[in-house]
Parts: structure tokens; C-alpha cells; sequence
């Protein structure tokens, strides 16, 4: 290779057939061409107790660069006698561009944390972030509940998919109150297309908002339960704006049962997320002992949705129930695509990955150093913006290639 292109860094994805077998992840531009760079910082740090009792720490990263970024926002904690650290990835951050988070923590004992040592780091994110924009117009109305209603609009010239809307709820003082997001998932948005939303903010707090600032695209209410079945970590992720927690399976691993505490006083939709088996699974809901009605569908990555709706302000314990006890699941365990976000942000190094790399592309036993170059992609697949079978698929290629080494 010439020294140009050893100075070509991965930064778009560009998918393509080989040999009608490898499907090829590659992201390659130039830096010669285009100097570009993100800039992250965290502002605007706070925390509040929220109806659920749980501890909010809330903020703004802001991106001053000319190009997108995810960022990793490590924020230490101290209560009692407790030190805590914690991390949130963010999604894409356009260039010049913001977006708020919220960590809740569920173990502070009622004392209010102080929160010091914040810090970001980041990685170079993807340049065709989705166009979706908020009408600042007469719909835009925060109602004197406190929550927030308005149009977004695709501004783009192509369709967008799980439309995630976030943004931060201030009091009179400016000061920020609470993160929030859409209460109804959108889930697709052709171009030119106007959809209407609806956010509230925490009960706890809602009587105090004034108003509505950066607004933009996230993933707060898609919220990961992971739970052991068979010595395995088995993924449920959910959609609502209700606490689910404390997920369990029964010892014949055939009923998965999940707390769910209320909030707001209005009917709520929940949206729970697990892998499929196979296409026969057919389940049951109940809610303290009672079936209820729900739809069962399956998305286009392969995965089991179950939907359902539930009075306001809802407290009971759900019961998913038809799951096969025999049932061997094929998940890319949770300790690797966590081991993915550190090693793109360079809180691991290669050598530390490798025997993740290995498993990924079906070597187990084997240790593979995947190239530095490599990390971006590894970042965009923890967070959502490559599937499994297209990061998997570009590591086989690499394999197959001989780029991948054992030492």
C-alpha cells in the first residue's frame, strides 16, 4: 500500500457483494481530501428523583465540529460513602449539532448525588445523519401540564426509520428539568412527510416546565433488560414511557416475568423487544394473573415484538409466557458489543477485543487483531448504526482476506 493510503481512515459505510458470498462493510475516505473533525463537549449537567424513585442525571453533548461524532459521556458520582461511575454512548451527533441524555440510577438511597468528573470523548460518526426537523411554528405548544406537542418533518430525500425525538424541558429559571422523548413511536417517515408528537416529562417534576430546547434525534424510551436464562444473557429491550425492571425467568425458562411501575395519567403503550427461535413461537400475556390482549410481530433484524396497552398510572407484574425451555438461542452476547463501544473509544486496545473479534466470525478459540481502522465501525455497531449482519459480515471479510491477524 502507498503511504496515501495508509493514511485513508474508515468513515462512510459503503456495502457491497463479492464473489456472491461476502457482504463487505467498508467506510473509506480520504483524509487528505476533506480535513474534517468533531469536537465534543458535555454541558448543562444535573440530576433530579423522579417518580420512580430513581436518581436522573440529565445533560447536553454538543458537537462544534464539521463532522458527526458519538460520544461517550463518563460522569462520576458520590452519595454516602459511594463512588459510582458511569458511561452513556450517544447516537449520531450531526456536525455543529447537540443532543441530550438522561442516566437513570436506581441505588442512591434517596440521598442526592454529587456529580463531579464529567468528561466526553468521541469517534468520527456518520456523515448522512436523517433530516428530520421541527416545525417552529404555531403547533409547536407546551400545554400547562408541562408537556410538549408539535411537528417534525423529513426533510430528506429518503425514508427514515424509528424516529426517535429528544429533547430537554427547562423551568422558568432556564434551568434544564428533565429529558424527554416522543411518547408515540414513528416508525417511518417518508420524504416531504409531517408527522404530529407528543412528549412529557417526568410527573415529578412536569409542573415546572416552561419550555422546550434541543430538540433532536435519540433513543431515549428503547431501554435494554437484560436477564440470565440458562447461564446465558438473554436481551429484552422495550419501548414506553413506564419503568419496566426486575425481568426473571421462571426455572423452566419457559415464562419471562417483568415489573412495571406508572407515570403519567394516561393510557400507555408498551413495546417489548426479544430474539425469535424460531417462526412457530406463539406467546401469551398476562398482568397479575388476568390475559390480556397484545399483537405479536417480528421486525426486519429477525426479532420478537410484543405491543400492548395499559391503563394510566399501571403498577402490576407482566408474565410474557410460551417460551421453548429447550431453546438455544444464537445472540451476540452483551460483554461484546459493550467490548465494542470501549474499544472504539480506546478504552481497550485491540489485543483486549481479539477474542471478541474471533468469536464474531465463528473462531471461539482463536485470537484475531482486527486493525485500528476498524474501531469506527466497531463504534457504529454498538450503537445501532450497522446491523449484526452487516459488521459481522465485513469481519468474515477481512478473515477471509487475511487482514485479520493472529498475533
Amino acid at each position: 500500500k502507498t503511504d496515501l493510503e495508509k493514511r485513508s481512515k474508515i468513515m462512510v459505510i459503503v456495502i457491497t457483494q463479492l464473489h456472491t458470498t461476502f457482504m463487505v462493510l467498508l467506510a473509506i475516505v480520504p483524509f487528505f481530501m476533506i480535513p474534517v473533525f468533531a469536537d465534543v463537549e458535555v454541558e448543562g449537567v444535573s440530576g433530579f428523583y423522579g417518580h420512580d424513585d430513581a436518581y436522573n442525571v440529565i445533560g447536553v453533548v454538543k458537537n462544534s465540529g464539521n463532522y458527526s461524532a458519538l460520544a461517550a459521556v463518563t460522569i462520576q458520582l458520590e452519595y454516602g460513602n459511594t463512588v459510582v461511575e458511569t458511561t452513556v454512548y450517544t447516537h449520531n451527533i450531526k456536525a455543529n449539532g447537540e443532543i441530550p441524555f438522561k442516566i437513570p440510577l436506581y441505588d442512591t438511597d434517596g440521598e442526592i448525588p454529587k456529580i463531579f468528573n464529567v468528561r466526553a470523548t468521541h469517534i468520527n460518526g456518520i456523515s448522512h445523519s436523517p433530516q428530520i426537523e421541527v416545525l417552529y411554528d404555531e403547533t409547536l405548544v407546551v400545554h400547562p401540564e408541562g408537556h410538549v406537542t408539535g411537528r417534525i418533518v423529513n426533510s430528506g430525500d429518503t425514508p427514515v426509520k424509528h424516529v426517535k425525538l429528544v429533547a430537554v424541558a427547562h423551568d422558568e429559571n432556564h434551568a434544564p428539568l428533565d429529558v424527554v422523548s416522543n411518547e408515540i413511536p414513528i416508525t417511518y417517515m417518508m420524504p416531504g412527510e409531517m408527522r404530529n408528537f407528543t412528549m412529557y416529562p417526568d410527573t415529578a417534576v412536569a409542573k415546572n416546565v416552561q419550555y422546550y430546547s434541543c430538540f433532536g434525534l435519540g433513543d431515549l424510551s428503547v431501554i435494554s433488560l437484560n436477564v440470565q436464562r440458562s447461564g446465558e444473557t438473554f436481551p429484552v429491550r422495550y419501548d414506553s414511557g413506564l419503568l419496566l425492571a426486575y425481568p426473571e425467568f421462571n426455572n423452566e425458562n419457559t415464562d419471562l416475568s417483568i415489573n412495571i411501575a406508572g407515570g403519567w395519567p394516561l393510557h400507555e403503550s408498551i413495546n417489548i423487544e426479544f430474539p425469535k427461535y424460531n417462526d412457530e413461537e406463539k406467546f401469551n400475556l398476562s398482568i397479575d394473573g388476568e390475559p390480556i390482549e397484545f399483537i405479536q410481530s417480528v421486525d426486519e433484524f429477525g426479532s420478537w415484538h410484543v405491543a400492548f396497552n395499559v391503563e394510566p398510572q399501571f403498577i402490576g407484574t407482566l408474565v410474557i409466557s410460551g417460551f421453548d425451555p429447550d431453546a438455544i438461542y444464537d445472540i451476540i452476547p452483551q460483554r461484546i458489543r459493550e467490548g465494542a463501544k470501549m474499544w472504539a473509544f480506546g478504552e481497550i486496545n485491540s489485543t483486549e477485543f481479539s477474542t471478541s473479534v474471533a468469536y464474531l466470525v465463528g473462531k471461539h478459540n482463536e485470537v484475531l487483531l482486527a486493525p485500528d481502522w476498524v474501531r469506527s465501525s466497531a463504534g457504529w455497531w454498538a450503537a445501532g448504526l450497522v446491523t449484526d449482519e452487516e459488521f459481522v459480515a465485513s469481519l468474515k471479510y477481512l478473515d477471509f482476506s487475511g487482514i485479520l491477524r493472529t498475533s
